[in-house]
């Protein structure tokens, strides 16, 4: 099988509660108009947990890690599902395996038991204040052991509400740094005037994610995709 080459992640800044925090993901949302989107499509497909997909993705974010050189064991966790209300240790979602893959990657350890959350209704077709108003004050953080450094994982990064929400739950109990890590990230500026559109989702700014249909497979192994994956770092 071929080797992935070291992936440079791109890095922007978010900003918390006056507080701002390196973002670092694989890859950007593209207008439709660009032509047909074939990682958001996969991207829809790795939260569905179709294995290919998971695998491709998990492989390009452990390839692309080496570009950070992170010399600090952190403390790895991820965010949490609507109908979630905990993670346990046995659980086997695509998230898990991207952060337990991250964990290792970065000498860290995966602890998902850290965070729980209330339940609340699917994110899924509300508009920002909706979700804003939704999802503020679910998540509780319980501090166990030491804990000197944090990477919250997700799989696609939109309004920032869910990221938002698990900072502020653990700022109330520690001041560690934390980093953000995810697989894809929309154009918060260009996303906040205009729709953007691709092949399996829709996002508009006043309603979210909307699912559309979902095309032909555009690659048929986890080698296929990781090569779709790399050329979008070029």
């Amino acid at each position: 099988m071929a080797e992935l080459k070291d992936m440079a992640l791109q890095e922007r800044t978010f900003l918390c509660d006056g507080e701002t925090y390196p973002h670092y993901y694989l890859c950007n949302y593209k207008p439709y108009s660009e032509g047909i989107d074939k990682l958001s499509y996969s991207l829809i497909r790795f939260k569905k947990g179709e294995h290919v997909d998971i695998q491709a993705w998990t492989d390009c974010a452990v390839a692309a890690l080496k570009s950070l050189a992170i010399t600090f064991k952190p403390v790895v966790l991820r965010a949490l599902h609507s109908h979630e209300t905990k993670i346990t240790n046995a659980s086997v979602t695509a998230l898990d395996n991207l952060a337990r893959a991250i964990s290792a990657a970065s000498g860290g350890t995966y602890r998902p038991h850290l965070l729980q959350k209330k339940a609340h209704q699917p994110l899924k077709g509300l508009n920002l204040e909706e979700r804003i108003r939704v999802i503020e004050n679910l998540y509780a953080f319980r501090v166990r052991g030491v804990i000197q450094s944090i990477i919250l994982v997700d799989d696609i990064f939109t309004s920032g509400t869910t990221m938002t929400a698990i900072i502020r739950s653990i700022r109330k109990n520690l001041s560690c740094p934390i980093i953000l890590f995810t697989l894809a990230a929309t154009d918060r500026a260009f996303n906040s005037i205009t729709s953007l559109s691709g092949v399996g989702y829709s996002w508009k700014p006043q309603q979210g994610w909307i699912q559309v249909q979902e095309p032909a497979e555009f690659y048929s192994s986890v080698q296929d995709l990781k090569n779709l994956i790399e050329a979008d770092f070029q």
